[in-house]
């Protein structure tokens, strides 16, 4: 699994002041930043089943689950897997939810 990704980011501003008189005053400022970053990963995990075209692959022993393109933790699945289902245009009943789940190790429940 591949997951490059890189970022960039800039900034700048001005301030102005004015006192009525003896003062006067006037500041400004700029910044810039630039990061970026790329990762590999491979390794072996349990296929828990298949949902579409797509293998659910658990990365034991991390909580995680992969499907396709999709990698959350396996809280997040549960909380969202209507949303990632209809996002992809994939229809998931809530019987094939819990068939997965439930060949989670328990701690993972």
């Amino acid at each position: 699994m591949s997951d490059p990704g890189s970022g960039y980011g800039d900034g700048d501003g001005d301030g102005y002041g004015y006192g009525d008189g003896d003062g006067y005053g006037y500041g400004d400022g700029d910044g810039s930043g630039y990061g970026s970053g790329s990762g590999y990963g491979y390794g072996y995990g349990v296929t828990l089943g298949t949902v579409g075209n797509y293998d659910i692959l658990h990365p034991a022993p991390w909580p995680y689950l992969a499907i396709g393109c999709e990698v959350h933790s396996v809280e997040h699945w549960r909380e969202h897997w209507r949303e990632l289902a209809a996002k992809h245009g994939i229809d998931v009943s809530q019987a094939a939810v819990d068939d997965v789940l439930a060949k989670l190790p328990s701690p993972m429940l």
